[in-house]
């Protein structure tokens, strides 16, 4: 594995031809730390007003209610911290997948550009 790859803010890479080009990791480090903010505000904050309007953002403060409503079960503490973690893993978890789908359609379109760069400069 290239260690660079980790880089949050994109890295060099070389395409299949061998040219190179600035790789992105944007949308996800984006994503995730949106989702850190959005889940940790809550919890963060002073205010009831701002913490009430932070819960209705956080996923796993609406995971609880969500579970309690679509199955009729009787949240316990247990049960409530499941649904907490569950929460939190569909966040991280979409996070991830969107954001490396929309950094793979970047990157893609950036090896295509520096593949046609280097064979126009090839042409001329």
């Amino acid at each position: 594995m290239n260690i660079a790859a980790l880089n949050p803010f994109g890295y060099e890479a070389k395409t299949k031809n061998g040219n190179t080009y600035k790789k992105t990791n944007n949308w996800t480090t984006g994503l995730i730390a949106a989702s850190i903010v959005t889940e940790t505000m809550p919890y963060v904050l002073k205010n009831p007003k701002a913490k009430l309007i932070a819960s209705s953002f956080s996923i796993s403060k609406m995971m609880p209610d969500i579970v309690a409503i679509s199955s009729g079960l009787k949240m316990t503490p247990k049960l409530n911290a499941f649904a907490i973690g569950f929460g939190l893993a569909i966040t991280f978890l979409m996070d991830i997948i969107s954001g490396r789908l929309m950094d793979k359609a970047i990157n893609k379109k950036r090896a295509e550009k520096a593949d046609k760069e280097v064979e126009l400069a090839n042409v001329a």
